[in-house]
C-alpha cells in the first residue's frame, strides 16, 4: 500500500524510471487500459493508475517498484530495464 506522502509519477516520469522511452510507456498504458475494458488484463499489463489528474494518469512509485516486481516472474515476457536510481 502506497502511503498518502509518496509523490505520485506521471507518465514520462514513470517512463524515467524504468527507462524507457515515453511513447513506449504510452503504449504500456493503452494496452493495459484496452485489456482492462475487455477484462484480458494481465499481471504482465500496467496497473491501472493510482490517480488521475483530469486524463493523466498518475502512479504510486511503489505502484511501478511492485508491477516491476510482478512483470519479472511472468514467462515470456520482456524485461523492463532496472529502475533508474
Amino acid at each position: 500500500m502506497a502511503d498518502q506522502d509518496e509523490p505520485l509519477l506521471e507518465m514520462d516520469e514513470v517512463a524515467a524510471l524504468i527507462g524507457v522511452e515515453p511513447a513506449t510507456m504510452r503504449t504500456y498504458n493503452s494496452r493495459a487500459k484496452r485489456r482492462r475494458a475487455a477484462g484480458t488484463a494481465t499481471p504482465a499489463d500496467l496497473p491501472e493508475p493510482d490517480r488521475m489528474w483530469g486524463k493523466t494518469p498518475s502512479w504510486y512509485r511503489s505502484t511501478i517498484e511492485r508491477w516491476r516486481q510482478d512483470r519479472a516472474n511472468q514467462p515470456n515476457v520482456r524485461d523492463v530495464p532496472p529502475a533508474a536510481e
